[in-house]
């Protein structure tokens, strides 16, 4: 018995009447065709952002071709291929992967700006002058400070 064999889905609509109800109409059809944009562009926007990491060559922030950003290039062909109506009937699906392209895009970049802004920032802040140690780590680095993890995951 597999998980969306005709058995298990009449099981399902009969355990929940209002569940297959809401499915079977207009607004479950909505709902499924944004969590199917939403996980479009988020799984596009993450294996480009994983492809840029892995491959970007040694000294750049991202995968080129012929020096173009591969994520940039591949967004505007998937978009201006949609655009044209080259996909048909499936062009909001092409619009999707440009739109992920797009978005690993313009992250990859907010984060080289704000990383440069902070170090700019901190390199102003050194010449002004520095706050005395906060209590208990002596005369420690700010750099040197310990900083408790963010998320679980990274401790």
């Amino acid at each position: 018995m597999t998980i969306l064999s005709d058995n298990t889905l009449r099981d399902w609509a009969e355990k929940y009447p209002a569940l297959s109800r809401a499915a079977s109409s207009a607004g479950g059809e909505k709902t499924f065709g944004a969590v199917l944009q939403a996980i479009e562009v988020v799984g596009v926007a993450g294996a480009m952002s994983y492809m840029n990491a892995r491959h970007a060559a040694t000294g750049r922030q991202a995968y080129e071709v012929l020096g173009v950003p591969a994520d940039l290039a591949l967004g505007l062909l998937f978009s201006g291929l949609a655009i044209t109506g080259y996909f048909g009937d499936h062009a909001k699906h092409a619009h999707n992967v440009g739109n992920g392209l797009f978005a690993a895009y313009s992250c990859r970049l907010g984060t080289m700006w704000g990383s440069a802004a902070k170090a700019q920032f901190q390199a102003a802040s050194g010449v002004r002058g520095a706050f005395a140690p906060a209590p208990g780590l002596g005369s420690m680095h700010p750099a040197e400070v310990p900083v408790p993890a963010q998320y679980p995951w990274a401790a």
